[in-house]
């Protein structure tokens, strides 16, 4: 699940419907025509939530800059990577829920989970190599595990290999193996390295930021929608009895959720918070 697939999920929606044709800057349906007052919705975020090929901009959103009743066209900035055609679907959430506002909240909600596992699939196996330079988001925390493989024929454990420190501050950390990993010379990703570790989620700000695959999407949604409910009991001051019940129940979804949805984890546990027994040991 990307973050244009996440919000479109979490945020309260408003409008939905299937565009009758567009442009990289308009979603427009003539089946809105003379339904909302001019300039409904603005400041809202647009989703196109599918498209008819499947393609861009397929998941990507927008703030909505406007909207022409007379003609059923909802306006956004920035543009969108390709037109808006006839027959995508798009969706509008509550202007209330300002783009900043929401991408704070979404970082806030994974951050708050504490250190997670992780994996990373940056890296693919190369002949005639034993050491690889690790991405920087697993330089802070251990490595877990490694494995190689690819998302159809699935991942075989590694052994053999080893984190190695940099010498100085800053320097580049190496994944180092003891023996020639597996690798395919006619396509590398049928041999990805698939790295667990363990940090805090990486922050997301661009409609194709993927969540991290070991945490169930179902459980990554109650994670954000209880975020905004808390931001929206915080900014209301006064609970009235009706926010409280609402409330409540999304305590209890959550509860279900959290109950039903495990995050993916390696067998080694691993507090909330930071100590000594997490370091890396090298």
């Amino acid at each position: 699940m990307n973050l244009g697939q996440l919000l479109v999920q979490s945020l309260p929606i408003v409008l939905e419907g299937k565009a009758t044709s567009g442009t990289v800057a308009i979603a427009a349906d003539s089946g809105l025509i003379g339904k909302y007052d001019d300039d409904s919705f603005k400041e809202g975020l647009a989703f196109i939530r599918q498209t008819t090929d499947g393609l861009a901009p397929v998941d990507e959103f927008s703030v909505i800059t406007g909207y022409v009743d007379s003609t059923g066209s909802i306006t956004f900035s920035p543009f969108v990577s390709a037109a808006v055609e006839a027959g995508d679907y798009y969706a509008v959430a509550d202007p209330i829920w300002n783009l900043y506002t929401v991408l704070r909240l979404v970082d806030k909600a994974f951050k708050s989970k504490g250190i997670l596992s992780l994996t990373d699939t940056s890296l693919t196996g190369v002949a005639s190599t034993l050491r690889y330079n690790l991405p920087e988001a697993l330089w802070a925390y251990p490595l877990e595990k490694v494995e190689v493989g690819n998302n159809t024929d699935g991942f075989t454990e590694l052994g053999g290999w080893k984190k190695i420190h940099p010498s100085t501050s800053g320097g580049t950390h190496v994944l180092e193996f003891s023996t020639q990993p597996p690798y395919d010379s006619t396509t590398a990703a049928n041999q990805t390295f698939r790295i667990w570790y363990k940090g805090y989620h990486a922050t997301l700000d661009t409609y194709e930021d993927k969540i991290s695959g070991t945490i169930p999407n179902a459980l990554a949604i109650e994670w954000v929608k209880t975020e905004l409910m808390d931001y929206a009991l915080e900014k209301e001051g006064r609970i009235s009895d009706d926010l409280m019940r609402r409330f409540q129940i999304r305590r209890g979804d959550m509860a279900r959720v959290e109950s039903e949805h495990r995050i993916q984890s390696t067998p080694k546990p691993i507090s909330k918070f930071l100590n000594i027994r997490d370091l890396d040991p090298e």
